[in-house]
């Protein structure tokens, strides 16, 4: 059997003089392919992490889970708007002021991929109780103060929403609800119940909220 003299073994980044056959050498430079890409596959998941929020675990599994269940949630976002334009489209039609006061919202990155996650609506009921006075209903996954907040939020985001009254609370573990009597104002176009569904997706989802499924009436 021949030995190549002038070869070293490397050993923890030692280099050893040792001689390597062919087979052993082979071996060797797996060894370093397979660093190289165990490597590569960490920082691309440092990468993933970085771009997700709200990752639960730091370990290669849970990092994947997340950011598949990111971007599902962002898929069912772009699901609700979509079909809520539809619907006011066809309500609305050329009239602008039916868009209102979406350029006021256009400074909020609706989609915005860094903003964090702050819960989940996964229900809405709203029913007119006079007539630009409507009673509002939303059930949410997750509570506590930033829950609250982001609800909030939203409804100041739009210069027309007046609450005249409101409570939020903790339902059970986990899941919070928020009622509240909303008066429309400074207006000129005759308000439904769609045109303000509408209006509080897109505020929701600039806060980071997620809707589950459409909402009803």
């Amino acid at each position: 059997m021949c030995f190549s003299s002038e070869e070293f073994l490397s050993i923890e980044g030692d280099r050893v003089a040792v001689p390597i056959t062919k087979g052993r050498r082979d071996r060797s430079r797996s060894l370093v392919s397979e660093r190289r890409r165990r490597g590569h596959m960490k920082e691309k998941l440092y990468q993933l992490r970085a771009l997700v929020p709200n990752i639960t675990r730091m370990d290669k599994a849970s990092i994947i889970g997340d950011a598949e269940a990111y971007v599902r949630d962002l898929q069912n976002q772009a699901k609700v708007l979509e079909e809520e334009i539809k619907s006011l489209e066809s309500l609305g039609g050329g009239d602008r002021s039916a868009w209102y006061p979406f350029e006021t919202l256009r400074g909020a990155r609706i989609m915005d991929d860094k903003r964090p996650i702050e819960g989940k609506i996964s229900r809405m009921d709203m029913f007119r109780v006079g007539e630009r006075t409507f009673y509002v209903r939303l059930v949410c996954i997750g509570g506590g103060a930033s829950m609250s907040a982001a609800l909030y939020a939203s409804f100041e985001l739009v210069p027309c929403f007046h609450i005249e009254s409101s409570n939020f609370s903790t339902t059970t573990v986990g899941e919070s609800m928020l009622s509240l009597t909303l008066q429309v104002r400074d207006f000129g176009e005759e308000m439904n119940t769609s045109i303000l569904k509408q209006w509080l997706a897109t505020a929701f989802i600039s806060q980071g909220l997620v809707l589950e499924t459409l909402m009803t009436s």
